[in-house]
């Protein structure tokens, strides 16, 4: 708080201060993430790249201490990447990247094909 004090005031002093009508024209809102998203979004990066190929397995405990944070946030990553079926979880503290084959890859395509072409 104090600190925010020393900012406002010095700012006043010196004119800088911006009005909340400029601040309020962006339109952008403002999104705050949490440690569970970051760490979702380093281990979806990770799966798309094949940095973690299908089938390899993923060790909350690995994970927590490689990205720095604790095993709560990557578990809730986990499950989220669970729902998504992009892993899925078992209950001694481990995920397993699911396995994607050629066949299912084939799959999506002809699905998404029949999607565009009945929308076109």
């Amino acid at each position: 708080m104090f600190v925010l004090y020393h900012i406002l005031t010095s700012q006043l002093q010196v004119g800088m201060v911006v009005g909340v009508s400029r601040l309020s024209q962006s339109n952008e809102p403002l999104v705050r993430h949490s440690l569970a998203n970051l760490v979702y979004d380093r281990l979806l990066d990770s799966i798309l790249s094949g940095a973690l190929a299908s089938d390899a397995e993923i060790n909350v405990s690995d994970v927590a201490k490689e990205l720095g944070v604790s095993p709560i946030p990557v578990r809730e990553a986990l499950v989220q990447l669970s729902t998504e079926g992009l892993v899925e979880t078992s209950a001694n503290r481990r995920a397993r990247v699911v396995h994607i084959s050629r066949q299912d890859v084939v799959a999506v395509f002809q699905v998404r094909q029949i999607l565009e072409s009945g929308a076109a």
